[in-house]
Parts: C-alpha cells; sequence; structure tokens
C-alpha cells in the first residue's frame, strides 16, 4: 500500500493545479480563434497577391529598360564611330586637299615604278 501511496503522490506532483488550469484557459482566450484567422486570411491574401503583382510588373519594368540602355549604349557606341569618321574625315580635308592628295599619289606611284625599273635594270 505504500507503494501505491508513492505513486499517487508522484503523479499527483506531475499534475496541473485547478488554478493553473483555469490560468491557462484565460490566457488561451486572448489567441485568434480559427474563424478570425480565417476571416484575417480573407484579408490580408487578396493585398498580398496585389503586392506581389506589382512587385513581379516592376521587375518586368526594370528588366525592360535595362534592355532599353544596353541598347541606347549600342547605338551611341555606332553613332560615336560614325562622327569620330566625320570628324577625321573634316581633318583631312582641312589638312591636305583631296585633289592635291590624288596628285601627289600619281606622282608617289610614278616614282615608285620609276624607281622599280631602275632598280630591276
Amino acid at each position: 500500500m505504500y507503494k501505491m501511496f508513492n505513486k499517487v503522490e508522484k503523479s499527483i506532483e506531475n499534475k496541473a493545479h485547478k488554478d493553473q488550469i483555469w490560468e491557462l484557459k484565460e490566457k488561451l482566450r486572448e489567441f485568434s480563434t480559427k474563424e478570425a484567422l480565417a476571416e484575417m486570411e480573407e484579408k490580408v491574401f487578396p493585398i498580398m497577391t496585389e503586392v506581389v503583382d506589382k512587385i513581379k510588373s516592376f521587375q518586368r519594368q526594370i528588366d525592360e529598360s535595362s534592355r532599353q540602355m544596353v541598347r541606347f549604349d549600342e547605338v551611341i557606341v555606332d553613332k560615336a564611330s560614325k562622327h569620330d569618321l566625320v570628324k577625321i574625315n573634316k581633318k583631312l580635308e582641312n589638312t591636305l586637299d583631296k585633289e592635291k592628295f590624288e596628285e601627289l599619289k600619281k606622282e608617289f606611284d610614278g616614282f615608285s615604278k620609276r624607281s622599280s625599273q631602275k632598280i630591276e635594270n
């Protein structure tokens, strides 16, 4: 009987007291019910879906802007090259007249041919 009494006593020590259970029950009332959570989900879910959609739209706009910047950069590089050629041609025109250049070229070609012939002979 003493052993049985010890078992019951140990079992009682491990159990909660009545006022602890009532205190716990009162604290549980502070938490939301399933219905309240479902209601909150119904309100929040559409808003979150809208936020996600706007973020996706914003990401698409960023991607498109990025592609446009790359294209713009390509156009600038292409235009810069053409612009550089125009500038070089203008400098050449200012430096040496094309007609004079052609004359000098013909003279040089003639000189080059005569030199080659003399060397061969």
